[in-house]
């Protein structure tokens, strides 16, 4: 049992419905700890740990991770901080399993790579890529190269061991361009940068560009992610000619630019990080201007299926006081980036009666016999099991009733997923086992 009243849908009650688009969202995922609000720093996707990576940034050298439910600081060392005056740059390398980072400096750049403990600087072999400022890196896991554009319209490929520089053409001499890898088409892309609203794509070869289509405008600072599921790259965000923030949404499918009317959107726009968490299948954004907001984690996804439900089936069996009752708060439903609430009431109300809740995927079967069960064999008569418990919460009493909060992730993995809840309470003296338990609830999970 675990002593919580709001915790997390369990991970094994996951059942993926795939469903048809139907809004984008923005949504700002809370976390207990948080990094400061920065600008300048680095946001990678690191698969083999199924962590974000961030670094850097506002003369900062601290680097932390997210495993999905909250950020750690894992180093206060490494590439040195940022002042607004040099660059910063990572890619993950999927097969060598490192983080890969560029920090410029007045002289050029230096590599360094990061496995998860520590920062090790390298020494390319040859020397590295002479840019200092407003470069960006893509990681090519087609060719297992890490790609970096720099500032001067130089185009350079780092295999772990040599940078290697592959073109002096292409995207014309630019700064702050985003950048990032399509994997379906093998290709990295890259979208203005210096207030350009051109779009090319590096086949390892040559550069093509894109004429003659709708963009997203002139910006700079803005970030870019690939949505490998959707098979989109979403980009988000940056500053205009003007110096005022640019807040639209856009996806590229490969061929066109789309802006996507979303609701909700991040606070913080210029100058943030952005990343595709694989893990938990979203786009998310960290950082960026204003200050007063850029320590904030934001998700986005595009949502679709059935609305989020619950709705209550059987009923409880009788004790001192009344029937124990199971029912969500008013207004309460299972949506992704909420706290589904719901109630135990008309519990007996004694310092030994604890209530608890209990959740599963099924209510079918349970131990091989159909539900609902018939209790009375166990000493509960009139009582009736109806779903089949996998876990079980510890709840509190309050004069005879008990909230139970139930999180439930920004996962879009979740959409869909089936869950059955009953409650239970100990109850001394009703029957010959000493508890009752309530009706139960059956929950889908919707868009937000």
């Amino acid at each position: 049992m675990r002593p919580l009243s709001c915790i997390a849908l369990p991970a094994a009650l996951l059942v993926l419905d795939v469903a048809t688009a139907q809004s984008a969202v923005w949504s700002r995922i809370a976390t207990p700890t948080s990094p400061g609000p920065r600008i300048d720093h680095v946001l990678v996707y690191d698969s083999a740990r199924q962590v974000l990576v961030l670094h850097g940034g506002n003369n900062l050298n601290d680097t932390w991770e997210y495993d999905g439910n909250d950020w750690s600081l894992r180093s206060t060392s490494g590439p040195g901080a940022i002042d607004g005056t040099a660059g910063i740059a990572a890619a993950y390398d999927s097969q060598r399993q490192r983080t890969v980072l560029v920090h410029g400096n007045q002289n050029g750049t230096d590599t360094w790579e990061w496995d998860g403990a520590t920062w090790v600087q390298r020494q390319p072999v040859g020397g590295t890529p002479p840019s200092f400022f407003g470069f960006q890196v893509a990681y090519d896991s087609l060719r297992g190269r890490t790609v970096m554009f720099g500032t001067n319209s130089d185009t350079y490929e780092w295999d772990g061991v040599v940078w290697r520089q592959v073109a002096s053409g292409g995207p014309t001499t630019r700064q702050q361009s985003a950048l990032t890898y399509d994997s379906a088409r093998g290709a990295v892309l890259l979208y203005g940068g210096g207030y350009h609203t051109d779009t090319w794509e590096w086949n390892g070869s040559y550069w093509l560009e894109h004429f003659g289509i709708a963009n997203p405008g002139p910006r700079a600072g803005t970030c870019m992610a690939y949505d490998p599921v959707r098979d989109r790259t979403v980009l988000y965000g940056g500053s205009t000619q003007g110096g005022n923030a640019a807040t639209g949404t856009w996806e590229w499918d490969g061929t066109a630019w789309t802006q996507v009317a979303t609701t909700g959107r991040p606070t913080a726009d210029w100058s943030a990080a952005m990343a595709y968490d694989a893990a938990r299948q979203r786009i998310v954004t960290f950082g960026g201007y204003p200050y007063s907001t850029s320590g904030e984690l934001w998700a986005y996804a595009v949502l679709g299926g059935a609305p989020a439900s619950f709705v209550t089936f059987g009923q409880g069996c009788s004790g001192p006081a009344a029937v124990p009752a199971l029912n969500a708060v008013s207004g309460s439903l299972p949506r992704l980036g909420t706290t589904f609430s719901m109630t135990l009431s008309n519990l007996p109300n004694t310092p030994f009666s604890l209530p608890f809740g209990l959740i599963g995927s099924n209510n079918s079967t349970w131990n091989g016999q159909p539900l609902p069960v018939d209790l009375a064999v166990l000493g509960m008569p009139g009582c009736s099991a109806w779903i089949a418990p996998e876990v079980t919460f510890t709840l509190s009493n309050q004069n005879g009733s008990a909230a139970w909060g139930l999180a439930i992730p920004f996962a879009p993995p979740l959409l869909g997923t089936n869950f059955y809840t009953q409650g239970a309470v100990l109850a001394p003296g009703a029957n010959q086992t000493g508890i009752l338990v309530t009706n139960a609830g059956h929950g889908v999970v919707g868009p937000p």
